[in-house]
């Protein structure tokens, strides 16, 4: 099932860029036909949400309803000359609109939710077990050096996705925040080092990008999601694995006082979260 999921996104997006092409084309080059108008509506949509989430990332978007209608909409009228004697019915047509409809329900109620099992080492109170991350300098880092400051780790898949982005825009907003009570903030991922630098050199603020190569301190945190990043982006240097995204905050003892294990990508814990655990953890 994860391999599916995997191919699902980069054939899903390939899809609404061909098909987009090709009902462009038709609509300007041939008779008006209220089949590829319909189509042109059906994938434009998902199309301008997905360009839009690369342009605009949000960390947390909601159920997407007025995209399911558009392209409900457009499936609509690829069924106008069914009714009138407004041209020809294209098969054709009712049927991408209608496949299109189906990829995009896929998309957020089954795709977006990651069925992922929650880590036993991630419960509020537990000790953490021993991992070791990489610096951007190629130093090691040993979690061990991590205590005696209360600390925070997000764990994302990679620059590749858009809610990760959000997350780590949002993050970097709060660094000052995080600072003034003294945690110390490490921003996480196994994807290329390239990559990761490419965001310290974006994001001058009081928090530390580091790697985790080969997902080894994921695993150990239980948090590796196999088959996580979408087929086709090991040609950019991504490994198939990656982190689910989380987010641990431990205190000087390197206790968990808080973790927020995503369950649904389109879905990231908002900062006040943690801020509040640790004003509250201050005030003990």
């Amino acid at each position: 099932m994860k391999w599916l999921k995997s191919a699902f996104i980069s054939l899903f997006l390939s899809y609404l860029v061909v098909l987009l092409i090709i009902a462009t084309y038709a609509l300007f080059s041939e008779p008006f036909s209220w089949g590829w108008l319909g189509v042109e509506i059906s994938v434009l949509f998902p199309f301008l949400y997905y360009f839009w989430s690369y342009v605009q990332p949000k960390p947390r978007t909601g159920r997407l309803w007025l995209v399911s209608y558009l392209i409900l909409a457009g499936f609509v009228l690829t069924m106008i000359p069914a009714f009138t004697k407004n041209g020809e019915l294209s098969r054709s047509a009712v049927w991408l609109s209608a496949l299109t409809y189906l990829f995009w329900f896929l998309y957020v109620n089954w795709y977006s939710k990651m069925d992922r099992t929650y880590s036993q080492y991630l419960k509020e109170g537990s000790v953490l077990p021993e991992f070791q991350l990489k610096t951007l300098d190629h130093k090691t880092l040993d979690s061990s050096a991590l205590r005696g400051k209360r600390c925070l780790m997000l764990f994302y898949s990679g620059n590749w996705s858009p809610h990760c982005m959000a997350q780590i825009n949002e993050l970097v907003k709060y660094a000052g925040e995080l600072e003034k009570r003294g945690v110390e903030a490490y921003i996480i991922s196994s994807q290329p080092e390239v990559y990761s630098r490419k965001l310290a050199q974006k994001h001058k603020a009081p928090v530390h990008f580091v790697s985790d190569p080969e997902n080894r301190a994921a695993e150990k945190l239980g948090i590796l999601h196999k088959r996580g990043t979408p087929a086709g982006l090991h040609l950019f240097g991504y490994q198939k694995d990656t982190a689910y995204p989380t987010v641990i905050v431990c205190d000087e003892q390197g206790k968990v006082l808080f973790a927020h294990e995503t369950d649904n990508y389109r879905y990231r814990p908002e900062p006040r979260m943690f801020l509040k655990v640790l004003d509250e953890h201050g005030k003990r």
